[in-house]
């Protein structure tokens, strides 16, 4: 690897041309490092070319490159260093860069949610501006891509049409053709499969798998080898179904693909088992085993060993199904797991019971039952409300029973002052077994009840395991975001050189991207526990617009992008609520504007529906001219963990949660979220929210600049923090402040440093060795001399209400939160002092 940077290096300094540059990248360093383990190297390499080159196209093919690569690693900067193409394209009417650049778009959309929609729009766009030029590896790449785009949106007839024009464009030479080709081949295939057309399938699988043999690409003719074998069996063609698995082993065995090899084997058991082939399903079992050499793959012995007992069962072989299952057993007993292990439980249960073992056979049977506990999660609630609604329904259905066997006994105490003599017998018998139901109807209501109130404290100790869980995530995982946001912005005021500036603002943006995860986890939480308050204090209204639009000014980067601020009347007056929750609402919503606009406008507005003396109602709009949303996505868009398309575990790497969050904030201040939009035209949302207005003048002061910084010169704090990163990160900011300070690096040091020294305030953590912050505060505050009313500020990367609650107990005056927020340190320790 040193060889190849320098050999790049020597030609970047000889100035040869760039198309050399970029060969001597393509076919000398990527083949040396081989395989997808080598991507970041691919791309630093590819970066370094980028360093040393002054021709634009090739500037922009560089950067598409870069973007491709990034694929396999992280969507976002597929989708930066694609805008970036896309940017310096149409600023040359490169259309070959831009078209590039499209697909590369709809490439890290498709990977992020996927974002069915939104990938399927740019590889329409791609494909738009490639056939101006007839850039055949685009329109290939594109209309297979936008053909798996409609087949996942169910539109089969469409994605047939899109793959087989991919089909024909890689007719044509140029570089990856017959590659995009079979993926081509193999999407048809499947696309026919799903549609129970076997015999266009078989013919698309069988053409590929032509290809492929032709080509010795043994890993794309395992992949779709298993599709044309389920054809075939499809098809009752069971002898060219096991051949083509059978050659799919082999393919991957030249691979040295062994987990396939493996979970290929456990294909062919199920094939003999559909067969009915039983002593050959058995067979294919132990040969499955035998491939198993590592502790790795030790887990799937429990599939191969429970199909060859299912098998030895169907065939009636109840001493092998039994040895089988107790191979399974055993390896259940060292630890090993799989999938769907309560089928794999009820399996052993009915074999261990038909073979005369009733004690293994309950042993499985209890296994099964606390492996469905183990799994439970939210689904608790639900379980105590039915045992609750059931414990009502039984304890009803007792007073009626009761009742009704008073009726019966007063009815037979009639009967019986006739015939009293003959029935005396019976009506003791009756009693006696009245008492006895009575009785076992009881117990077996306790018993409910038992059970229920056991359910009720496995809820209340699974939530206090969850929010535990979560306050210590939010701390491990803040506390190096705030140092890397720290350091990164320490980096950005010291003039770095373009190139450097450029990763920096890149690493900036991961480690706000990371922190806005957090926070909506965290916000998402709160929320489900209705932990959720909203404060009423006084909000500058024009400011707090005024800084959203500065903000989204830098976010948008290199977009096209115009934003607007259109306020019907600015307000000359001030209005009491929650700034930080309307800033997050507004934030969500125009976040969610930039990501789905690359050129256009975006517009906040604001308008005035009703005033008074004491109330002002406000309508609140964000309007895009984006790609909009589809009718469909718009029935889920405002649900957890949704978008316009498929359930997701992020969007643009975030969670999935941002526009249900802001949704239920506004509900909890009896407002709706509403949305019009139109695919391909723009979006809309809006919401209304009341203000009391605050009496006072509007208040004209500004956040600190660094013209006013110097207010706090020559205070003396004391910062107590066990973090060495986060230590350097203050200390630069309060040396830039002209405040003096010590550092200590837990709360036993800080106790001990205010003994000998007098200062203005305690900067100090929450979690430090030795002695937290919380214990320290707790200690100073029991002090019998003034510096027990030291002003004490908590830092903390938990954000949690209770984290906070417990500071504000332990005595501290206020609480900032990690990564730290300069100007937001700034006030707060100036309000202090």
């Amino acid at each position: 690897m040193f060889f190849c940077e320098n050999f790049i290096e020597h030609f970047m300094k000889k100035q040869m041309k760039t198309y050399l540059q970029i060969l001597v990248c393509t076919f000398f360093v990527i083949p040396l490092l081989g395989g997808t383990q080598s991507y970041e190297t691919i791309i630093d390499s590819l970066k370094n070319v980028l360093a040393y080159t002054n021709e634009s196209n090739t500037q922009i093919d560089l950067l598409n490159e870069i973007s491709y690569n990034y694929r396999r690693i992280t969507p976002d900067s597929v989708l930066y260093y694609a805008q970036l193409a896309i940017h310096k394209s149409q600023k040359i009417g490169y259309k070959k860069g831009e078209a590039l650049g499209y697909k590369n778009l709809g490439v890290a959309h498709y990977k992020l949610t996927p974002e069915i929609d939104t990938a399927l729009h740019y590889y329409l766009q791609a494909i738009d501006l490639a056939e101006e030029i007839n850039e055949l590896y685009t329109l290939t790449a594109s209309h297979l891509n936008a053909g798996i785009c409609y087949y996942k949106k169910q539109n089969k007839d469409k994605a047939k049409l899109f793959l087989s024009k991919a089909v024909e464009y890689s007719q044509n030479e140029f570089e990856d053709n017959e590659y995009l080709r079979a993926l081509s081949f193999g999407m048809l295939g499947y696309t026919y499969f799903h549609q129970e057309d076997y015999e266009k399938a078989r013919e698309y699988f069988e053409r590929l798998d032509v290809l492929s043999t032709k080509n010795k690409d043994n890993k794309t003719l395992s992949i779709w080898l298993d599709n044309l074998a389920a054809t075939y069996s499809k098809l009752g063609r069971y002898d060219k179904a096991e051949a083509a698995i059978r050659k799919c082993q082999a393919a991957q065995k030249e691979l040295g693909d062994i987990e396939s090899m493996i979970q290929t084997g456990l294909a062919i058991i199920d094939l003999k088992m559909d067969i009915k082939d039983y002593e050959a399903a058995i067979q294919e079992a132990y040969n499955t085993v035998a491939l198993i050499k590592t502790e790795e793959f030790e887990n799937y012995k429990i599939y191969a060993y429970v199909r060859a007992s299912k098998a030895a069962l169907e065939n009636d072989q109840v001493p092998i199904a039994l040895q089988t299952a107790n191979e399974a057993f055993d390896l259940i007993e060292q630890g090993k797991t799989v999938g769907r292990m309560g089928d794999m439980y009820a399996h052993l249960q009915k074999v261990y019971t038909l073979a005369g073992e009733s004690e293994r056979g309950l042993l499985m049977a209890d296994k099964r039952i606390n492996y469905f506990i183990d799994i439970r999660d939210e689904e608790q609630g639900k379980l105590v409300a039915q045992m609750e609604t059931k414990y009502e329904m039984e304890r009803a259905e007792q007073e009626n029973q009761l009742l009704k066997s008073q009726n019966q006994s007063y009815l037979l105490g009639l009967i019986s002052l006739v015939l009293i003599a003959l029935l005396s017998g019976l009506s003791l018998l009756i009693s006696n077994s009245s008492k006895r139901k009575l009785r076992t109807k009881n117990e077996e209501l306790h018993q409910t009840n038992m059970q229920l109130e056991k359910t009720k404290l496995e809820v209340i100790q699974a939530y206090q395991v969850k929010q535990n869980f979560l306050a210590t995530m939010s701390h491990e995982i803040r506390t190096p975001i705030s140092a890397v946001l720290g350091f990164t912005d320490i980096l950005l005021e010291e003039s770095p050189r373009i190139d450097q500036q450029m990763y920096l603002s890149n690493l900036k943006q991961v480690g706000q991207h990371l922190q806005r995860i957090i926070n909506d986890i965290l916000d998402f939480s709160k929320l489900e526990s209705n932990k959720i308050s909203f404060e009423k204090i006084p909000i500058n209204l024009n400011k707090l617009l005024e800084d959203l639009i500065d903000t989204f000014e830098a976010y948008k980067g290199n977009k096209s992008i115009e934003l607007q601020l259109q306020q019907s009347q600015i307000l000359q007056y001030q209005i009491l609520g929650d700034p930080i929750r309307l800033n997050q609402i507004l934030y969500n919503l125009l976040s969610n504007a930039v990501k789905f606009t690359n050129k256009g406008v975006i517009r906040i507005t604001t308008t005035i529906l009703e005033q008074t003396d004491k109330n002002v109602r406000i309508v609140f709009a964000v309007e895009d001219t984006g790609i909009g949303i589809s009718s469909e996505g718009q029935k889920r868009i405002f649900e957890k963990f949704q978008q316009a398309d498929n359930s997701i575990a992020r969007k643009f790497g975030g969670t999935g949660l941002g526009l249900a969050i802001t949704k239920q904030l506004l509900q909890l201040q009896h407002s709706e979220l509403q949305l019009t939009s139109e695919l391909g035209k723009g979006s809309r949302f809006s919401f209304e929210l009341s203000f009391p207005i605050h009496q006072s003048e509007l208040s004209t002061a500004s956040s600190p600049t660094a013209n006013n910084y110097d207010q706090l010169s020559g205070k003396h704090i004391l910062l107590a923090e066990d973090n060495k990163f986060n230590q350097v990160i203050v200390s630069k900011l309060l040396n830039n402040w002209g405040i003096e300070h010590d550092i200590v690096d837990n709360g036993l040091a800080a106790i001990d440093t205010i003994k000998d020294k007098n200062f203005d305030c305690i900067l100090m953590d929450i979690n430090m060795p030795e002695m937290d912050g919380l214990e320290a505060t707790k200690y100073i505050r029991s002090l019998n001399n003034d510096k027990r009313n030291i002003p004490i500020i908590a830092l903390s990367a938990n954000t949690l209400e209770g984290s906070i609650q417990a500071a504000k107990q332990a005595g501290m005056n206020n609480y900032i939160t990690k990564p730290f927020e300069r100007d937001k340190m700034y006030e707060v320790i100036k309000s202090i002092l």
